[in-house]
């Protein structure tokens, strides 16, 4: 019986060095590239979800905007996201809740970054202050919009809790959040019964 020849395979280092020289054409525009980097997408789907993760890029800017070159800061504030998110998405069930929890987490960082902005200019020049203050404000707007839809789709969803409570030894920030969001669940409340009257 005579042996049958497999066809030789592509050795990984070929594969990785043709997905290197596609991934640049097509990160400066070269449109012909499109239809095997399409069919490239098709097959791995790993890549275009890492790759158009949004949330993730986000996150990683302001992660870089806070930490700056402070990779202890940058390390611990991603951690404690990552805790966060844990947290908050551990009773989601639907994608629109996975992405309120997202929104949460990237206006917590933009809030907080915010506060450090202001923090910093504290003795500085009134216009500065006042400028960052407002910002602050927008922010923390933002923030607890996004809180207030995560519990309202919940509410609607039939999935939120009807106490909210955070463990004695919480940690700060985790005690916050749940105090906004006790305090938008109260204000949603009185509204509906205003419009309900």
């Amino acid at each position: 019986m005579a042996n049958v020849a497999k066809p030789k395979r592509k050795s990984e280092n070929d594969d990785i060095e043709k997905l290197h020289r596609l991934v640049k054409r097509a990160r400066s525009g070269d449109e012909s590239v499109l239809p095997e980097l399409k069919k490239m997408l098709d097959e791995n789907s790993s890549i275009w979800r890492q790759v158009g993760d949004l949330t993730k890029h986000a996150e990683a800017a302001w992660l870089d905007v806070i930490g700056q070159q402070d990779l202890l800061l940058r390390e611990c504030v991603q951690r404690e996201i990552q805790r966060l998110r844990r947290l908050l998405q551990k009773t989601c069930t639907s994608v629109l809740e996975k992405h309120l929890v997202d929104q949460i987490l990237t206006t917590f960082l933009q809030t907080k970054h915010a506060e450090l902005c202001l923090a910093a200019v504290e003795q500085g020049p009134l216009k500065q202050r006042e400028h960052y203050a407002k910002r602050v404000e927008q922010c923390n707007r933002r923030y607890s919009t996004a809180i207030a839809q995560l519990l309202k789709s919940r509410e609607l969803l039939g999935t939120v809790q009807t106490e909210i409570t955070a463990p004695k030894n919480a940690p700060k920030t985790q005690k916050a959040i749940l105090r906004a969001a006790k305090a938008l669940k109260k204000a949603q409340n009185r509204s509906l019964r205003i419009v309900s009257a």
